[in-house]
């Protein structure tokens, strides 16, 4: 314990000085409205559905993003082999170290939906700190590295001689995921034929939070209704997308179960899965890496051109 408020220190001890100094609200503010600051940014509950699709309610990149706002700290992505790898070590490594974790990563993820549950609020009301720092959602920095975790102790179990009843019950995990990736089929099938009537469904809900929940706004009073119906289409493309890769993702992660309880050259099982996760997390990922020549991104202002022309100083 003191090893590891030593450690924290460094980040504690300017915490506590510079907290006294913190005034985040006007005086007149009421609690209920310094709590709704404060709660700014929860995780609403749809938003779970990041955790198999993280790009279910449209791209940050294309502007086809319809979820809640702040795509990057609301994703709960963390690829789909990771998370078939922490559910097999809490069903077959369940020890105090695996329980430790979990838990940790539940109490993190309900942290995170701020004023969707009680638990936040009891934090803010009485747990000291807690009433300075808003956007709960970014305690899910917390749950990704439980996660982590616990998909290592998943893939010791995948990698290592397994017991009868081990093998038997990821032979049954592999057969669960073959029928979602079944059922994720139907579902695509039936998206793909009905997509007229999706993207109409679509509008009509644009409609209504347009010309009602949003009618005298700013974002509506500068954006025109026409303008934003190019979203509705990206957005439904990126739904048919998302249902797409994630029943390819769930078939691939089948096989790797089946394929580890098999009599197979362990390293190149290794391989496979190491390669399935990268792909995974580099579909998703690579996106959001923006290349840019650095002379259009920063510009050659005369304090630049002064500084890379001083032979003295630098």
């Amino acid at each position: 314990f003191v090893i590891c408020i030593s450690l924290f220190a460094g980040q504690l001890l300017p915490l506590l000085t510079i907290s006294k100094s913190i005034n985040r609200f006007s005086s007149e503010l009421s609690p209920q409205q310094k709590f709704r600051y404060i709660s700014s940014h929860s995780l609403p509950a749809i938003q779970f559905i990041t955790v198999i699709m993280p790009n279910f309610f449209g791209s940050a990149l294309n502007g086809s993003y319809w979820g809640s706002p702040n795509y990057s700290e609301l994703c709960l992505y963390m690829g789909i082999f990771p998370l078939v790898l922490a559910i097999l070590a809490l069903l077959f490594r369940r020890n105090s170290h695996s329980v430790f974790f979990i838990s940790v990563a539940l109490f993190a993820l309900l942290f995170s939906t701020g004023n969707n549950t009680p638990l936040f609020y009891l934090f803010f009301k009485f747990v000291p700190g807690f009433n300075i720092f808003r956007a709960p959602s970014r305690m899910l920095i917390v749950y990704s590295f439980c996660m982590a975790l616990l998909s290592g102790y998943g893939a010791e179990l995948l990698f290592s001689n397994k017991t009868r009843q081990e093998s038997k019950g990821i032979k049954n995990i592999a057969r669960l995921l073959l029928i979602l990736a079944f059922v994720s089929i139907v579902v695509c099938v039936g998206v793909y034929i009905e997509k007229d009537n999706i993207i109409g469904l679509g509008e009509n809900i644009l409609k209504y939070f347009y010309y009602r929940v949003y009618a005298n706004t700013l974002f509506v009073q500068s954006h025109s209704f026409e303008s934003l119906l190019v979203i509705v289409e990206k957005a439904y493309n990126e739904i048919l997308r998302s249902l797409i890769i994630f029943t390819v993702l769930i078939a691939i992660s089948s096989a790797l179960l089946i394929a580890s309880t098999k009599k197979l050259k362990l390293a190149y099982i290794k391989l496979y899965v190491l390669a399935f996760i990268i792909i995974d997390l580099w579909i998703f990922g690579v996106p959001f890496t923006n290349i840019q020549n650095s002379d259009d991104v920063f510009e050659q202002t005369q304090v630049v051109k002064f500084l890379k022309n001083d032979k003295y100083h630098r």
